[in-house]
């Protein structure tokens, strides 16, 4: 989405992403920011576990600010969402580890196995 940002400058691109691990530095996110504004938001399911890591040893990753946190429902139940920026530190914008799983990184929205698979 950033590169589109100055590949096609006359435009309005928008960036919904769904597990987004951290992906860069801060000096990267705030270029991205002023770039994309809010026109950039993840989706995060509260037990997805892949938003947790990211490389700590060599980088100083950090996540985009503006996300939406929510708990994937059981089949038809109400999805609870709320609405988050990177810093704030409201307790429902925020998982626990203990509670994360892999499965849960596949299935957003009640999509079931939202990986791809070949024929």
């Amino acid at each position: 989405a950033l590169d589109f940002t100055y590949e096609y400058s006359d435009c309005t691109i928008m960036n919904i992403n769904f597990g987004s691990p951290r992906w860069g530095d801060k000096d990267l996110i705030d270029v991205y920011q002023k770039r994309m504004g809010n026109n950039s938001i993840r989706v995060v399911n509260r037990k997805d576990i892949v938003p947790l890591f990211y490389p700590t040893t060599f980088f100083d990753y950090i996540h985009t600010p503006l996300f939406i946190h929510y708990d994937n429902p059981e089949t038809g139940g109400n999805l609870n969402y709320e609405l988050c920026k990177r810093d704030e530190k409201d307790n429902n914008c925020y998982y626990n580890i203990l509670k994360s799983c892999p499965y849960d990184h596949t299935h957003y929205l009640q999509l079931e196995d939202a990986t791809c698979k070949g024929n």
